[in-house]
């Protein structure tokens, strides 16, 4: 809820101690990218600051829909959102994507 400006965006699994970045944007693909696949296309924006995962791998961050880029964000709109981590063990690339989340938001 908008409103409520309490959203949390938690993701696990990651390398232990490893940067990452949440982003979103308003449309849905699927691109290789890196060691995963980007499931959020469009316009993409990054919310600073970088999250690190913790060493059981899980990292968190509050959304804060009063201030930019959130701000911007209206009731009803769809974002999709994903994150981007370090994996120094990834088979190719050093780096890998989570899962995407698609949320509406409520007012």
């Amino acid at each position: 809820s908008l409103s409520d400006n309490s959203a949390t965006l938690l993701v696990s699994d990651l390398p232990s101690n490893q940067p990452g970045l949440f982003f979103y944007g308003p449309n849905e693909v699927n691109v290789p990218f890196g060691d995963g696949n980007r499931c959020v296309g469009g316009g993409l924006t990054r919310l600073n600051p970088a999250i690190f995962a913790d060493p059981a791998g899980d990292a968190q961050r509050d959304l804060d829909f009063t201030v930019i880029p959130l701000s911007s964000a209206s009731a009803g709109d769809t974002i999709r959102i994903q994150c981007w981590y370090r994996d120094p063990a990834a088979q190719l690339s050093g780096f890998n994507l989570s899962d995407a989340l698609s949320v509406v938001l409520c007012p």
